[in-house]
């Protein structure tokens, strides 16, 4: 289920670059739906895992208690960071919107009017350098990478160098318009597929959690 959502996105964002359609925002909906089931999904599944390390270490404390120290750690960080990729989509619909009264906690994207808006997300996902490197989406990218390698810390060396999180933000090499993985990824893309990538990104982390 989450390779097909991948592959949605996949051809989603390519045809976004071709124009931006009430169907193409629909589906971009669509997908952010699957995403968030999705993650629904991991969160249960995570929260069995961590009552299996309470249960065992109720019974066998000293065997237990480093990796569930370790297991504590991984909560830890997968909350804080999940918790920012959160409030990052509320500050693109509320400031997207106009909302004054937190609305965005409420309101679902399906619901939302300007869909296909991205000069107000552009700005705050970009900034002002031809980079896009001042804006919330480097910020994004640097913990991004430091929660990657605060999670493979918890493990040990070789079991590290084995384990594959998909949470990459590799700049493009493909030659075209632009040179950093922020511009590539949050430049003028609509209000729609900027909440999508980000329920990605947040799915991403519960997949590494």
């Amino acid at each position: 289920r989450q390779k097909m959502i991948g592959i949605l996105y996949l051809v989603l964002t390519a045809l976004l670059a071709l124009n931006v359609s009430k169907e193409i925002l629909d589906a971009f909906v669509t997908v952010n739906n699957g995403l968030e089931t999705t993650g629904q999904s991991f969160d249960k599944d995570i929260n069995g895992l961590y009552a299996k390390f309470d249960e065992k270490k109720s019974i066998d404390p000293l065997r237990v208690m480093n990796n569930w120290k370790k297991a504590q750690e991984a909560k830890t960080f997968s909350s804080a960071i999940s918790l920012y990729v959160d409030q990052l989509k509320k500050q693109l619909l509320r400031e997207s919107e106009g909302f004054k009264h937190h609305e965005e906690d409420t309101i679902h994207l399906a619901n939302v009017e300007g869909k296909e808006r991205y000069d107000i997300t552009t700005n705050i996902l970009c900034g002002q350098s031809e980079d896009g490197t001042d804006g919330a989406a480097n910020a994004l990218r640097k913990k991004l990478a430091a929660y990657k390698n605060a999670m493979l810390a918890l493990l040990p060396p070789d079991e590290a160098k084995q384990m594959h999180l998909s949470l990459e933000t590799p700049d493009p090499t493909d030659g075209g318009e632009f040179r950093t993985w922020e511009m590539k990824t949050f430049y003028h893309t609509p209000l729609a597929a900027d909440i999508t990538i980000l329920s990605k990104e947040q799915d991403d982390i519960k997949s590494a959690e």
